[in-house]
């Protein structure tokens, strides 16, 4: 566990990049994983921020139920997994917007919905312009 909290600790004391132009893209989780369907699909926006900001343009009812299950911040995390992880520098200030997300209840899981986050967010990377801070 300490080399673990090291880890994370290290990933944190970097000098992250910024954003400098708002991106979008779509991460979509199908997978098939022994009995269960994971299929989740999330719309997203990296824009530029003074800090990192979650923020959506979700209608309330599934607004609500994303944050009830703790699904909204599931793709949050999806989205640091990648940012925070890139080879030179981590992406850590950004305003995180989502914008759509389609699943079925039956196949929603709290892994499908952090997948959906890094897809996302691994497309995003292809299309960013950043600045060190």
């Amino acid at each position: 566990m300490e080399l673990t909290k090291r880890w994370a600790e290290s990933l944190i004391a970097r000098t992250p990049d910024r954003i400098r132009v708002p991106v979008s893209a779509t991460g979509t989780c199908k997978k098939h994983t022994g009995g269960l369907w994971l299929c989740v699909s999330a719309s997203i926006r990296l824009e530029p921020a003074e800090s990192l900001e979650l923020r959506d343009e979700l209608a309330s009812d599934q607004r609500d139920r994303l944050c009830a299950e703790g699904w909204l911040e599931k793709i949050l995390f999806g989205v640091l997994d990648v940012l925070m992880t890139r080879p030179m520098t981590p992406i850590g200030v950004f305003r995180l917007v989502v914008v759509q997300v389609e699943f079925n209840e039956m196949e929603a899981r709290s892994v499908a919905f952090r997948l959906a986050g890094r897809y996302a967010a691994s497309e995003c990377l292809k299309n960013l312009e950043f600045v060190v801070v």
